[in-house]
């Protein structure tokens, strides 16, 4: 995300201005998508904001870092993170610990559903007569799903941390 000067969308930008002025531009003030969203949600707290106008915004930053997906999920999550503690005056590292909680508590609903409706559907499935060894086949299916969605949210990155774990070898 790069904010261009009021009246301008980038086709009129490099029309008016030049290429050259538009990667000046690009490079000197582009954001990634998820720290543009996330100012968004932060723009008017400061940490000398009321504590509930901080926390209605840590909330709503919380559900951005939980909605990305992929393989930059956990930069972007950092991203919002860091950006959340600045405005809000709130310490990163107890961020990302709330975070880490909210999803692994999500990732254990999901994992409970999946069980809930799996079993549900095998014990429908098994009084309706149907295959034994099939709905065994189904189940162990959905077992398997939940083995490969199960994964560890690694530590972010904290001096403290590191300098705390370091301490700990000695």
């Amino acid at each position: 995300v790069a904010l261009l000067p009021k009246g301008f969308d980038p086709d009129e930008f490099v029309l008016a201005n030049g290429l050259d002025a538009w990667k000046d531009l690009v490079d000197s003030q582009a954001i990634t998508g998820a720290k543009h969203r996330a100012g968004l949600v932060l723009q008017d707290i400061t940490p000398e904001a009321a504590d509930i106008k901080r926390r209605d915004a840590l909330e709503q930053s919380f559900q951005l870092a939980e909605s990305f997906r992929g393989p930059n999920a956990a930069i972007d999550r950092q991203e919002v993170l860091e950006l959340a503690g600045e405005r809000t005056g709130y310490e990163a590292d107890a961020l990302v610990e709330v975070i880490e909680q909210r999803l692994k508590a999500s990732e254990r609903r999901q994992a409970e559903t999946i069980l809930e409706t799996t079993t549900r559907e095998a014990l429908k499935n098994l009084k309706e007569g149907g295959d034994p060894f099939k709905i065994g086949e189904r189940i162990k299916e959905a077992l398997s799903m939940l083995q490969v969605r199960e994964q560890d949210i690694p530590p972010s990155f904290s001096v403290d941390r590191l300098e705390q774990e370091s301490m700990s070898l000695i």
